[in-house]
């Protein structure tokens, strides 16, 4: 909550600045999904090392694989309320909101306004990681490589809906989320090629004598090589 509240803030500080109270409104709505993954993998770390999980990296990935669906639940609400404003369309799909207390409506004062449903393309966007972060879970048996790739891939697609939102332009015509999903895809892309060219540590390997993930288990009972 705090990373969410946060990024938000600084996104929008010029709607903070004039009553600093505000910041602590959380209940009015305004929080970011870049600040609660960032906060939130902080935060999960930070456990995992005090508390000396076994294995820090196979953690991140099966708590990748449950944030991106929990994202797309998520995005539900956005759809029903409103909320993050896109680019008008003329698209047979386009939405409108007419509600007097939808975010958007407030922002536009226009009910007859068709826009892009941004948000729907995320959320559908979300399930597909979903399903890819099953399957490389289920195919790739070096830990790590499920998260880094929920990052590249949801770094993608925000880029590209990004496009579509009326965020602030912050920097060479992109969005402040569009300049974390190239920084995130930046710093993950070398993290998956890595843990591929290198074998995994012998901690991880007798986490996977203990028993074999979904899908590692080879025609003899092995652990399958990674793809």
């Amino acid at each position: 909550i705090i990373g969410a509240r946060g990024l938000y803030i600084l996104e929008n500080w010029s709607l903070f600045e004039d009553d600093l109270g505000d910041i602590f409104a959380i209940n009015t709505g305004g929080i970011s999904i870049y600040g609660a993954l960032i906060g939130g993998a902080i935060g999960a770390w930070g456990y995992a090392y005090i508390t000396r999980l076994p294995s820090i990296p196979k953690a991140a990935d099966i708590a990748a694989i449950g944030a991106i669906l929990g994202m797309a639940v998520g995005r539900i609400g956005d759809i029903i309320n409103g909320e993050h404003f896109a680019e008008a369309t003329s698209l047979p799909w386009g939405v409108r909101y007419t509600n007097p207390d939808s975010p958007s409506l407030l922002a536009f004062g226009d009910p007859n306004l068709v826009q892009h449903p941004a948000v729907a393309y995320e959320l559908l966007g979300d399930l597909a990681i979903f399903l890819l972060l099953l399957l490389i879970y289920a195919r790739v048996t070096r830990s790590g490589v499920a998260f880094f790739s929920w990052v590249v891939l949801y770094g993608a697609l925000r880029l590209g809906v990004s496009f579509l939102r009326l965020d602030d332009i912050v920097l060479l015509g992109l969005r402040t989320a569009q300049l974390i999903s190239i920084a995130s895809m930046a710093l993950a892309l070398p993290a998956i090629i890595y843990l591929l060219r290198t074998p995994p540590q012998e901690e991880e390997l007798s986490l996977a004598d203990e028993g074999p993930l979904i899908g590692e288990e080879g025609a003899e009972g092995e652990p399958a090589e990674g793809l």
